[in-house]
């Protein structure tokens, strides 16, 4: 099965939802070190994020294609070890739920590393396409157990799917059927 190997996100931005808002979630989009989308967090207070939407793909999967999964990964650390996660990652499309919500258990670290979510065509529902894909948007956001004030920070996100190519039907491309197919047509032939 082809792959497309990493495609970058385009676009970002927080989605207002009763969390601690992102901070520049356009930074997530570049992996350059200094700028980071990022987000405080603290049980004492707000204990998860609003979600983080992330959108804008070009992968020039070929149209036909069955889309049979899709990872996405991200780059991140948070202010305190083994207090933050991501606690929730989904896939949209025009901005509805079409996944499942990932949870991951893996907390993130005090420095930068990929944390990496399998949506299997399983988790992910059926009729993906390759332009869904181009128009698909991915939500995230983050939990902390921490009474301190947790900063958690995506340097990058970015998305790998695999794929499974249509079918095609040899005789459709207008050039004339291999010669042993003609000469066995005649044969049959009154």
């Amino acid at each position: 099965m082809p792959t497309t190997g990493y495609i970058d996100f385009t676009t970002a931005a927080n989605v207002a939802g009763g969390g601690a808002d992102w901070t520049t979630p356009a930074s997530c989009i570049v992996a350059d070190d200094t700028n980071r989308a990022s987000v405080d967090v603290s049980a004492l207070d707000i204990d998860t994020s609003d979600y983080m939407r992330i959108s804008g793909l070009t992968t020039g999967i070929p149209t036909g294609a069955t889309i049979d999964q899709i990872v996405v990964d991200y780059l991140c650390m948070a202010s305190q070890a083994a207090v933050l996660r991501c606690s929730g990652i989904y896939l949209a499309r025009g901005g509805t739920q079409i996944s499942s919500a990932i949870t991951s258990g893996s907390t993130w670290g005090l420095t930068e590393a990929y944390k990496s979510n399998t949506f299997s065509s399983a988790i992910m529902g059926a009729g993906w396409t390759a332009a869904n894909i181009d128009s698909m948007q991915v939500y995230m956001k983050v939990l902390t157990t921490s009474d301190d004030i947790i900063t958690g920070s995506v340097d990058y996100a970015r998305v790998t799917v695999t794929y499974t190519e249509a079918a095609t039907d040899p005789w459709s491309s207008g050039k004339p059927a291999p010669m042993s197919y003609r000469l066995n047509k005649r044969r049959r032939s009154p």
